[in-house]
């Protein structure tokens, strides 16, 4: 059994080979002093409203594992819900990280996913899974330009052959902007609001028209509750502060990239996969500034969970022709003089050795059997 595992900032999204059900929930872990876990939809539900004694953690930043207890938990979580609660074996697991983590960092990944419950784990890059799942042409020399919009990370990756010819990567995702929203309000009000307001404001920045945009939070000059009218002018300060940082990721994977490369984007355009593609404004300074057709992934969200799935099935079958293959060269081989000739007295001569005359003493019981 395959299992294949997304496991993103902000989401993890998980679903089984040669099963159309896939699972996503919030990566977030609520444990308190005496062991009680709650992960998932139930845990999201307390960040910001947590009771004394417990706490709510997001245990994945950035692709890595930031709390390895929290991180097992939500790992076997995600396998009750892709199993539906029934585990009859432990099951290999292809997990996707972002390029350019340590060995160390790597390494934690793995052993999450063992003592989750995961017998063979197979890292593949998240990149690539999101190049696979938005439908490029993978395995052809065509080059192809992928921006991976997440909620702790952005990479941007030049593909072509089924591999990386560049990637590069800033630790700054949607996550990110929530908390410089906070930073950027509390800063210029004096008033302190939570992620969960911060991310609302990000998004109806994009969706409200109007000057000012409305929020709920407790005053720090009163410590009170109170009602503050944000404009939009700030929520927007904070999206281009962000955008200009992606397209600043963009220029330097687009100068590092063969000119050959490079006449291939212009034809097949910039691919845009990740929750971050729905950020206001992103995609019209991504056009102004590159001069580059724009395309966005169907489901963009999704990209990486629907790649693995669909990489799984490929690898297996390039492991099993390379198997066959070199099966038929060891085939081809000559036999060697002691097993040919069939004398001892060959092959001792030939050897001039005792373990050489056990060898082909061997070989020669099992011929003549």
């Amino acid at each position: 059994m395959d299992i294949a595992l997304d496991l993103g900032t902000s989401r993890f999204r998980v679903g089984v080979l040669g099963s159309d059900n896939m699972c996503s929930e919030p990566s977030t872990v609520a444990y308190d002093q005496s062991g009680r876990q709650l992960v998932g939809d139930q845990a999201e539900q307390l960040i910001g409203r947590a009771p004394q004694g417990m706490t709510a953690i997001h245990p994945i930043l950035s692709g890595v594992v930031k709390d390895f207890e929290a991180a097992v938990a939500l790992i076997r979580y995600a396998f009750s819900q892709a199993l539906q609660g029934r585990m009859p074996r432990r099951p290999n697991v292809t997990v996707s990280i972002p390029t350019g983590i340590t060995a160390v960092e790597k390494r934690a990944v793995e052993e999450a996913v063992r003592e989750a419950g995961g017998k063979q784990v197979q890292l593949f890059e998240s990149v690539i899974a999101a190049a696979i799942g938005a439908g490029l042409p993978f395995d052809s020399p065509h080059g192809a330009l992928i921006l991976n919009l997440g909620a702790g990370v952005t990479e941007a990756a030049v593909i072509s052959l089924g591999g990386i010819v560049d990637c590069r990567k800033i630790s700054m995702g949607g996550r990110n902007l929530d908390e410089a929203i906070v930073e950027s309000v509390r800063k210029e009000h004096a008033f302190l609001i939570g992620l969960k307001t911060a991310e609302a404001l990000k998004c109806s920045c994009g969706e409200d028209s109007s000057a000012v945009l409305t929020v709920r939070g407790r005053n720090l000059a009163t410590g009170l509750p109170d009602t503050l009218e944000v404009s939009r002018a700030l929520i927007e300060s904070q999206v281009a502060s962000y955008c200009e940082s992606v397209v600043g990721l963009l220029v330097s994977a687009l100068e590092s990239s063969p000119p050959e490369l490079v006449g291939d984007f212009m034809d097949s355009g910039i691919v845009i996969t990740g929750g971050g593609s729905r950020l206001h404004g992103l995609l019209s300074r991504l056009r102004q500034k590159t001069d580059m057709p724009i395309v966005v992934a169907d489901d963009a969200d999704t990209c990486v969970i629907r790649g693995l799935l669909s990489a799984v099935p490929q690898r297996e079958s390039r492991i099993a022709a390379l198997r066959l293959r070199g099966r038929a060269r060891s085939s081809d081989r000559p036999r060697s003089a002691g097993a040919t000739g069939g004398s001892a007295t060959g092959g001792s001569a030939t050897g001039g050795s005792a373990t050489l005359q056990r060898f082909a003493s061997r070989i020669r019981r099992t011929l003549e059997e």
